[in-house]
């Protein structure tokens, strides 16, 4: 007897527990309703300052995102050019109302590294890296001691646009790819009258920033595929000599009247309006540069390639020879930001997931970072050329990016007019680059 009240009573009991979890589900008691259902974690509001974009682009990484962290939202800031850019985020930082995520320029990511809170080790190995995106992210994103400060979702590089027009006209059926192929076809597209007044250029190339777009990108494109490592440890400083003084010349070489390259001089329009105009056939610079040309032109039938490279050059390996300049941003989390654990996921959800990477790409029209990505677009010659310049792209750690420009700038244009010669005016740039260096504490 005592048998049979024990289990109608443990019967009792399971029957009031279902009972108690029903109105539970059913709202009747207060209980596990439908807000308490989701993952546990923190509440709050990233905030994500990018270039250029719309917060279209990241949909698929905010969603993926929101997944995990259900209680967090994510707004974001779009600037439309880089000073604008950049001096919001001084004004953000030095109030403490900066962003939990921003971007950062490849070149400038140890400048900016004490405002970054470094990529936790146990989130993302450095071997993982290596697997997910080409060699430069290593060598512009990770310190000496392995610390990861940033991710990209896409490469840009420095690559040749030519006029497909005028190289059927003047019988060029190939794109040169080297500089040496590129020498040659010179004086097949130049045109001059009187031997001297350029009315049709061949290339934009050898002058300085006061004509050609770039001009210092390229010219220490042309650095580094000569062997130049552009910088030094121990300490750090810039180190342009003496390879340096081969790669000035051969470029300053298609501004003088005397060379059998000469294609132009400073009396010449913008690089990017004479390309536009069709007075320019060939411009090297980056693939967001033809929304420009296109709006100045709508009929430009103009091609991308490869940058020339040398076919003898004093590299240690074709890797070296073969490179290519890159320029992209990075995205990295803030050391003031106090949602530091969710903001690195939503970077690396926006980076290294091949479907939101992908989601980003197509949204963007802009070369993919993710190896995977550049597996796939290696026929798509809307991405081809950026996709696998990124593979042996390089850049080097810059104190400032415009400034240094302009001291590349102010050495070519004293050559051009004759003030120094051009290992004079490298050396001089190279103590401006030290000096700045020491200026912004690198």
């Amino acid at each position: 007897m005592p048998t049979i009240n024990t289990r109608i009573i443990v019967f009792a009991v399971i029957g009031a527990i279902i009972l108690v979890l029903v109105l539970i589900f059913a709202g009747i008691i207060p209980g596990l309703k439908e807000d308490a259902v989701k993952t546990e974690g923190p509440t709050g509001k990233l905030t994500v300052w990018v270039l250029q974009d719309s917060q279209l682009a990241y949909d698929a990484a905010v969603k993926r995102f929101k997944s995990v962290y259900q209680n967090m939202d994510v707004s974001f800031r779009s600037f439309s050019d880089e000073k604008t850019y950049r001096a919001a985020l001084l004004e953000g930082f030095s109030t403490n109302q900066g962003p939990d995520v921003f971007m950062v320029d490849n070149a400038s990511v140890m400048r900016d590294a004490n405002k970054i809170e470094p990529l936790p080790k146990q989130k993302l190995s450095l071997v993982q890296l290596q697997n997910f995106f080409p060699r430069v992210v290593e060598r512009d994103f990770v310190s000496l001691d392995g610390r990861i400060f940033g991710l990209p979702l896409s490469i840009d590089t420095l690559v040749m646009i030519y006029n497909k027009d005028i190289f059927d006209a003047e019988g060029v059926a190939e794109v040169p790819k080297t500089w040496e192929e590129f020498n040659a076809i010179i004086p097949k597209l130049a045109k001059t009258e009187g031997g001297t007044r350029i009315t049709h250029a061949a290339a934009a190339i050898g002058g300085s920033e006061k004509n050609i777009d770039h001009a210092s990108d390229l010219l220490q494109l042309i650095m580094m595929q000569s062997g130049v490592s552009m910088t030094k440890t121990n300490p750090f400083s810039a180190s342009f000599s003496p390879a340096g003084d081969d790669a000035m010349r051969f470029y300053l070489g298609f501004s003088d009247i005397k060379n059998s390259v000469y294609t132009w001089n400073s009396l010449m329009p913008s690089s990017l309006d004479s390309f536009a105009e069709g007075k320019t056939a060939v411009i090297f610079n980056y693939a967001s540069s033809l929304e420009k040309i296109k709006n100045k032109n709508q009929w430009m039938n103009a091609g991308i390639a490869p940058v020339p490279y040398p076919a003898q050059a004093k590299c240690q390996n074709e890797y070296e020879c073969r490179t290519a300049y890159a320029r992209y941003y990075g995205y990295t989390v803030s050391k003031q930001s106090k949602l530091q654990t969710p903001a690195w996921d939503l970077v690396l959800f926006m980076t290294t997931q091949s479907d939101t990477a992908k989601d980003y790409m197509e949204k963007t029209n802009k070369s993919p970072a993710l190896r995977f990505l550049i597996g796939q677009v290696a026929n798509n010659p809307e991405f081809s050329v950026e996709a696998a310049q990124a593979l042996i792209a390089k850049s080097w750690q810059q104190p400032d990016r415009d400034q240094v420009a302009s001291l590349f700038s102010e050495a070519i244009e004293l050559v051009l007019t004759g003030k120094k010669d051009s290992a004079q005016a490298l050396q001089q740039t190279e103590d401006g680059v030290n000096q700045l260096i020491k200026e912004k504490g690198l």
